[in-house]
């Protein structure tokens, strides 16, 4: 039997193998999609449907798999899905919520939307810290465990932008730094280096990254010039190209 699925209702998306698209400072600016919705196909829904008062513990995980949490106390235990209390006594269940469905459903959406406002908190507390929200700063490198972050804040801000994704791990990424360092040494280049820290991280997710390093530049205005390379003489051509626009 299996467990229940999820229908993922967001804006974030892996991008298929081939060129990258290109992006406007619009788009990534847009807002963190909405919490993700919780639906359950016909032979899950048959199995929640069926459990009652009396139901063993092996049928309560049947039907909806493994707990998100469980505290045990002498005979007595509760599991936790989402937020959402079954409690048992002697490996059956003595209470539960009686429309188990919408309870979960209610719960799942609950649980995700407390979980991206603490992600968005300690984002926001991790950027003020390192000045990511204040306009014109120098040179910086954003390291905040691979998380989402708004770079509009950083681009358009008079001066031309190298934006650089990149990770410790990454052995072109440490040949190009040296390259790039050496370009944002003029007083109207600016690099932001954001650490992608492994694959999977919602940034990757956030900016469709599939291979490091992944570079742009993006004019004084906050204009994209040309599209994501890992070249660095690319990124030199649209330097020089940004510099012409200014």
């Amino acid at each position: 039997m299996s467990i229940f699925r999820l229908s993922i209702f967001a804006t974030l998306f892996l991008s298929a193998c081939g060129e990258l698209p290109s992006f406007t400072s619009e788009e990534v600016s847009s807002p963190p999609p909405p919490p993700v919705a919780l639906e359950f196909d016909q032979e899950t829904l048959n199995a929640i449907d069926a459990l009652q008062v009396g139901s063993t513990k092996a049928e309560v995980m049947l039907a909806l798999g493994n707990p998100t949490g469980e505290v045990a106390m002498g005979n007595s235990e509760i599991l936790y899905y989402h937020g959402v209390q079954i409690k048992m006594t002697h490996q059956q269940v003595s209470e539960m919520p009686d429309d188990l469905v919408i309870a979960l459903k209610e719960g799942y959406k609950k649980s995700q939307a407390q979980a991206l406002a603490l992600a968005e908190k300690k984002a926001a507390e991790q950027a003020q810290e390192q000045g990511v929200e204040v306009k014109g700063q120098a040179n910086r490198n954003i390291r905040q465990g691979g998380s989402r972050i708004n770079i509009a804040p950083l681009i358009g801000n008079g001066k031309i932008t190298i934006v650089d994704f990149y990770a410790d791990w990454c052995g072109p990424c440490k040949q190009a730094e040296p390259h790039l360092k050496k370009l944002a040494q003029d007083p109207n280049v600016t690099l932001i280096q954001i650490d992608i820290v492994r694959w999977g991280t919602p940034v990757t997710t956030q900016y469709n990254l599939n291979s490091i390093p992944n570079m742009r530049v993006f004019d004084a205005s906050g204009k994209q010039i040309g599209k994501e390379t890992h070249s660095v003489s690319a990124i030199r051509k649209y330097v020089k190209e940004a510099k012409k626009r200014s």
